[in-house]
């Protein structure tokens, strides 16, 4: 599929890989959540719509902040938006569709509120979407636009076209591609990476194209979905640091002209990382099993002997040995 909005974003700025929860409701969710929580967070299977109070709109938190307290995931769901407030940004969300909640959920304060929305089934229509884009833009500093409802791949893409279109000023500013989720893989196989976008769009056709990078992973290529908040808040505050309970750390960007070629070798050494976790986590299973029921033989033959604790103690001395024999013939697998 030619991709020229994405090709353009990519041209201006830097591209990466980043890891997403499995395609469950759930998962999805909670990478929304992330994403405005500049945490890692969990999020219920079902995001309520935002309803419309006093002229601006608000999604039920109460279900998620729910979920990351029995998670313990230490997250503050809405940070990012609440920070955004406390600088005097307004935020929107655009989404074709008719909830809007999952998206509203990154840029929402911790009161659930976003500054404007726009959404409907109508938005799916090319030239309305690019009207909504454009009150958006003009109306509000911070604007997230779901493209998850589109039709088609080029659909979508024709909307990253008209929203370049009308960021092309003399002021650069910031955009961001991403998806919450990671697709044409299955989630046993793979560890789950989705492709991340992030460029500085302005009239001049000056560029740094390179590679995405972000002190969360120390990985070149690789960045983390709680790296968003803490990226847009250095975009309207150069100096000031990220909130404490934020972290994710600032994506930047590493010249580099090979930046397709480094994220199809970070891929493929990944995978093979994902897949040897896998063998030797089999392995160890099997390792554990073999070692309690002799244990435990030992335990019954030598009954009068042997100590209750004998077994448990048994386990716990071996266990180191386990772990490593599983881990060298995963390794021999690999």
């Amino acid at each position: 599929m030619d991709a020229p909005g994405l090709r353009e974003v990519m041209a201006e700025g830097g591209v990466g890989l980043m890891p997403t929860r499995s395609p469950s409701a759930s998962g999805r969710n909670g990478v929304w959540v992330t994403l405005g929580a500049g945490r890692a967070a969990v999020g219920p299977p079902v995001i309520p719509a935002p309803e419309a109070i006093d002229g601006k709109w608000c999604v039920d938190l109460s279900e998620v902040r729910s979920a990351n307290a029995r998670a313990h995931t230490g997250a503050a769901p809405g940070a990012l938006g609440q920070r955004l407030h406390e600088l005097g940004l307004t935020t929107a969300v655009v989404c074709p569709g008719p909830n809007g909640g999952r998206a509203a959920l990154a840029l929402a304060d911790e009161n659930g509120i976003v500054d404007g929305m726009w959404r409907g089934e109508e938005l799916r229509d090319a030239e309305t979407l690019a009207g909504a884009l454009s009150e958006a833009l003009l109306q509000h500093a911070v604007v997230l636009v779901d493209l998850s409802g589109m039709d088609s791949l080029e659909a979508a893409d024709r909307a990253i076209e008209d929203a370049l279109s009308l960021l092309r000023h003399p002021s650069a500013s910031l955009v961001i591609v991403l998806s919450p989720t990671a697709g044409g893989r299955p989630a046993a196989s793979h560890p789950g990476l989705s492709p991340v976008l992030m460029g500085y769009v302005r009239w001049s056709a000056e560029s740094t194209p390179g590679v995405l990078t972000s002190a969360s992973t120390r990985w070149k290529g690789l960045v983390t979905p709680a790296d968003l908040a803490p990226t847009v808040l250095r975009w309207w505050e150069s100096t000031a640091p990220a909130p404490t309970e934020m972290s994710g750390r600032v994506i930047r960007i590493r010249e580099s002209d090979q930046a397709l070629e480094e994220l199809d070798r970070l891929d493929l050494m990944l995978l093979e990382r994902h897949r040897l976790l896998e063998v030797a986590a089999g392995l160890y299973v099997v390792y554990m099993g073999a070692l309690i029921l002799a244990a435990l033989v030992v335990g019954v033959w030598r009954r009068g002997s042997v100590h209750w604790l004998t077994a448990p103690a048994l386990v716990g001395a071996l266990l180191p040995v386990g772990l490593l024999l599983a881990t060298l013939a995963g390794l021999g697998q690999a």
